[in-house]
C-alpha cells in the first residue's frame, strides 16, 4: 500500500477506539504483541527509525498537554490518518472519514516498516 506523508493534522481526532473495537470483535486478547500490544511497547524513537522524521515534532514543550511527535499520512483511499503520542503512549488519529479498515491497514503497514 502507498501512504504519502504530510503535515496536516487539521480536524483529526483520536480514533484508537476503532482499532480497539475491531480487536475485541476478533476476540483478540488485549496483550497480542503483534497488534494491541504494539501500542504498549512502541516509542517515538522506534517510529522515527521506521518512518523517518515526524510530520509534527513534539508540540508541547512544557508538557502540560502531553502531546509528543505525530506522523500523518494520506491513505490509498485518500483519507488523513496518523499515529501520535500523548503522555508517552501511541494512539491512532484520523479525520472524519477514517474507518476501521483504514486503521487496521495502517497499523499493519507500520508493522511492516519495522520488518522492512
Amino acid at each position: 500500500m502507498k501512504y504519502t506523508q504530510h503535515n496536516d493534522s487539521f480536524a483529526t481526532i483520536n480514533v484508537q477506539h476503532l482499532f480497539n473495537d475491531w480487536c475485541k470483535s476478533q476476540l483478540l486478547p488485549l496483550d497480542v504483541e503483534s497488534l494491541v500490544g504494539f501500542f504498549n511497547y512502541i516509542t517515538q524513537d522506534d517510529l522515527a527509525d521506521w518512518l523517518g522524521e515526524p510530520s509534527l515534532a513534539e508540540i508541547d514543550n512544557d508538557h502540560i498537554s502531553g502531546y509528543g511527535h505525530e506522523w500523518y499520512y494520506r491513505t490509498p483511499r485518500g483519507v488523513n490518518i496518523g499515529i501520535g503520542f500523548r503522555w508517552g503512549f501511541a494512539r491512532i488519529r484520523g479525520d472524519g472519514y477514517v474507518n476501521t479498515d483504514d486503521v487496521i491497514d495502517f497499523v499493519n503497514w507500520i508493522l511492516e516498516q519495522d520488518n522492512g
